[in-house]
C-alpha cells in the first residue's frame, strides 16, 4: 500500500465515522420531532373533545331558552 493510498483510507475512515455521527444525531432530532408531534396531536384530540363538549352545552341552553317560553304558558 502506498503513502497515497494509506492517506486516501485514513480520510475516508475520518469521514465514515463523521457520517455515522452525524446520522446517530440525525435519528436523534427525528425521534425528538416524532414526540413533539405525538404530544401536538394529543392536544387537539383534547381541544376537539373540549370544543364538543362546549357545543353541546350551548346548544342545551339554546333549547331551553326557545322551549322556555311555551312552558311557561
Amino acid at each position: 500500500m502506498t503513502e497515497h493510498e494509506r492517506d486516501r483510507l485514513t480520510k475516508l475512515e475520518v469521514t465514515s465515522t463523521q457520517m455515522a455521527q452525524d446520522i446517530h444525531q440525525i435519528r436523534l432530532t427525528v425521534e425528538h420531532l416524532r414526540e413533539a408531534f405525538h404530544m401536538g396531536r394529543g392536544a387537539a384530540f383534547a381541544v376537539v373533545k373540549l370544543g364538543g363538549v362546549l357545543l353541546g352545552a350551548i346548544a342545551l341552553v339554546a333549547w331551553v331558552m326557545e322551549h322556555l317560553p311555551a312552558w311557561l304558558k
